[in-house]
């Protein structure tokens, strides 16, 4: 059932929010993101691991730390995402901040499989030998840099247009 609706989220966003009409607790919009962000958490840490191969204790460090700390505040993210994006709403005269927060957390989990896609973009590169850590220049002109990190952003960017459609 969760599947089926994320694929019509993904497909098919107008179709989508009118059967989440009937939605009315913050806690199933609150779910349905926090299940996708830690579903792609999971399938992402394999990756991340393989990434941090070849790294330093320092970086190593601040790797494992930062995705801690992301991690402990996922659930979060959505009613602070929520909460900013409502300031602007309040300026504009509209006042109920759950019709912010309800679509912007189910919006925010559409970036999941493009997150994922950079993942696996990322771990080719250092197949290829290229350092996710400290990128230098020769690293960057080779044409497997080019080859792998430019589709990388190119998808960080399509989805986060997605994201800002659906929403």
């Amino acid at each position: 059932m969760v599947l089926n609706n994320y694929i019509q989220l993904l497909t098919s966003p107008a179709a989508f929010f009118k059967k989440m009409d009937r939605v009315k607790t913050y806690f199933e919009p609150w779910l349905f993101y926090v299940i996708f962000m830690l579903l792609e958490a999971a399938v992402r840490l394999p990756f991340t691991l393989f990434t941090l191969i070849g790294a330093q204790g320092e970086e190593i460090f601040i790797s494992v730390f930062s995705k801690s700390v992301a991690l402990l505040f996922t659930p979060l993210i959505p009613f602070i995402v929520a909460g900013i994006a409502h300031l602007g709403f309040l300026i504009l005269g509209h006042h109920d901040y759950y019709k912010t927060f309800k679509p912007l957390a189910y919006a925010m989990t559409i970036n999941v499989p493009y997150m994922l896609a950079q993942t696996l973009i990322t771990a080719l590169a250092a197949i290829f030998g290229i350092p996710m850590f400290g990128i230098d220049e020769g690293a960057l002109s080779s044409v497997a840099g080019v080859i792998l990190l430019i589709p990388a952003f190119i998808i960080g960017i399509e989805g986060m247009i997605h994201v800002m459609y659906t929403a």
